[in-house]
């Protein structure tokens, strides 16, 4: 959701992009070892959506609830959020 914008104003020319949304490996919410684990693929939808995260961490529904539009949390990722530090 940021690159589109970018590429639009020609501040951004890839030369390749990589669709990786088919690997559902890389999505989801896990518990592992006590451990919330989230997905660098895992919508923002998702992740509000999930019972379990909100139980163990509150804060990620409060910030979850803020984040854009509903158009943006079904399709944004919590890893692209992450790496470009844009909530």
């Amino acid at each position: 959701h940021s690159l589109i914008p970018m590429m639009k104003l020609r501040l951004a020319q890839p030369e390749l992009l990589v669709d990786i949304n088919d690997l559902a490996e890389l999505g989801g919410v896990r518990v592992v070892d006590g451990e919330l684990r989230l997905g660098a693929l895992l919508r923002h939808a998702e992740l509000l959506a999930c019972a379990e995260a909100g139980e163990r961490v509150p804060v990620l529904h409060d910030a979850e609830r803020v984040i854009a539009d509903p158009a943006v949390r079904n399709r944004g990722t919590v890893g692209r959020s992450v790496c470009q530090a844009d909530p």
